[in-house]
């Protein structure tokens, strides 16, 4: 995770064709006042994920180091103050992703949860990925496991597709299905034989979607 000294931001993907798949930018916050130790083992951290130019965020916040126990509040901004849109009440540690679903009138939020790095599992972990969950409108929809994920082929979150290694992958992000009110959150994997791939969940529901060949 991020330094507890400090502030960094971390640019996630933009989808320019889909309106309302929105690119997030992940500000972990300085933990001064944290009623709880930080000592550089992988510990929990509040953040802030912003959305469409900063007129959405969602914050995440931990009640203890190494559990799920805290808070995650959708907000959207107003001069007179921010609005709580959601509540969900868990920690949502990594990374977040916020859409709009038209069809059903919600804000859905994917959470993709990494194993924790710590000094004791160092690079063996790094880019291993404990669970994905949906979520909208204050509800849990799906979750998926780290058993369940390695079964769909994802196994390692990369920079690039370029090494073409089984089980790597590459968020794609939130994306629009072309002339409908559909939403998927896709990956882009490196298939059995190497060759991308790519997998897509129906961000209303967390229902997976058939396989199809990468065009990246």
């Amino acid at each position: 995770m991020a330094s507890t000294h400090g502030a960094r931001l971390t640019a996630l993907t933009w989808r320019p064709h889909a309106a309302a798949a929105i690119a997030l930018l992940t500000l972990v916050l300085p933990t001064h006042a944290s009623a709880f130790s930080m000592a550089g083992r992988g510990e929990n951290v509040p953040t802030v994920q912003s959305a469409l130019g900063g007129r959405y965020y969602i914050r995440t916040t931990p009640t203890t180091d190494f559990t799920d126990a805290g808070e995650t509040v959708v907000y959207k901004v107003d001069r007179a103050g921010d609005t709580a849109l959601d509540r969900y009440p868990t920690f949502m540690r990594g990374q977040q992703f916020l859409g709009w679903d038209p069809i059903n009138g919600k804000w859905c939020v994917v959470h993709l949860k990494p194993v924790r790095i710590t000094p004791e599992n160092g690079m063996r972990e790094m880019g291993q990925v404990e669970g994905l969950t949906f979520y909208a409108g204050g509800k849990r929809l799906a979750t998926y496991s780290r058993s369940q994920l390695n079964a769909f082929g994802l196994r390692r979150q990369v920079a690039h597709l370029n090494n073409r290694l089984p089980g790597d992958f590459m968020v794609g992000g939130i994306e629009q299905v072309p002339a409908t009110n559909t939403y998927l959150f896709t990956f882009d994997v490196n298939g059995a034989d190497g060759k991308p791939v790519k997998l897509k969940f129906k961000i209303a529901s967390g229902e997976p979607t058939v396989w199809q060949a990468s065009t990246e």
